[in-house]
């Protein structure tokens, strides 16, 4: 991901300041997009860079997307975008040039829930980072949630279910039950709640390692169903599905992580 003039989010910059955001980051792809091409073809194959668009409406940094699409296309793989809300403005804009337009999207943003994961992937992101991941493993929660096929509609009486558990409660101390049902990772096939639980009692650091290789696993499944279901043309159903099913936050950790 190329290098960007950006400022803290709490901070609001006045023109002349955007002018030279733009203008500094205009110059780090230049140099970047140059410095790639002037490797060997193997490392070129190798290489995939994705340009940074700024969180700003797109006639200020025209000047910038018209010479991605024009002169630096070739270099370029994708593009990276610092501020969702921003995103499907700037990709709808006129002044997103056509060139750009069906490059794959990389958010950079922080969504809070795989609520907020559904609604970039509706919106049109393509990649996401997703640190809540590392942020539910150190408090001890092991997510519990998978992208739903054509699974019956939630009775009214039923409750929403929680995204995730919280392993440092005592209702584990002697639960033999994986941490997910019918999960098939590491921790899963080999492993029970109880056992996590007696390691994040004892401060063992192995409790976060397969918390850590449990949660990756189950967000790792919850993509590869929603990529099956773009495929099918299932999405927006599945979305749906999803909302009813699964409650609208994460847990609350309730112990320490690991450092």
């Amino acid at each position: 991901v190329g290098m960007a003039d950006l400022m803290p989010s709490s901070s609001k910059p006045g023109v002349k300041r955007r002018e030279k955001m733009v203008d500094r980051t205009h110059a780090f792809t230049r140099d970047a997009t140059r410095r790639i091409a002037e490797q060997e073809a193997d490392v070129r194959a190798q290489t995939s860079f994705f340009a940074p668009v700024l969180p700003f409406d797109n006639t200020q940094q025209r000047l910038y997307l018209d010479d991605l699409a024009d002169e630096l296309r070739e270099g370029i793989a994708g593009l990276a975008f610092y501020d969702y809300a921003t995103t499907v403005a700037a990709v709808e804009s006129p002044a997103m040039p056509d060139a750009l337009r069906d490059l794959p999207r990389l958010s950079l943003g922080e969504p809070r829930s795989p609520h907020d994961v559904l609604r970039d992937v509706r919106l049109g992101v393509d990649i996401l980072t997703i640190p809540f991941i590392g942020a539910m493993t150190d408090g001890g929660i092991a997510l519990t949630f998978t992208f739903p096929d054509a699974s019956p509609e939630l009775e009214k009486e039923q409750k929403k279910q929680p995204l995730g558990i919280d392993l440092w409660s005592k209702d584990y101390e002697t639960d033999t039950e994986p941490l997910m049902p019918a999960c098939t990772c590491y921790a899963c096939r080999m492993h029970h709640r109880a056992y996590i639980h007696h390691l994040l009692s004892a401060k063992e650091m192995l409790a976060w390692t397969l918390l850590q290789i449990h949660n990756l696993h189950v967000v790792d499944r919850f993509f590869e169903r929603i990529r099956a279901a773009i495929d099918k043309g299932e999405l927006e159903a599945g979305v749906e599905r999803f909302a009813e099913w699964y409650e609208e936050g994460l847990p609350i950790p309730t112990g320490k992580g690991p450092r």
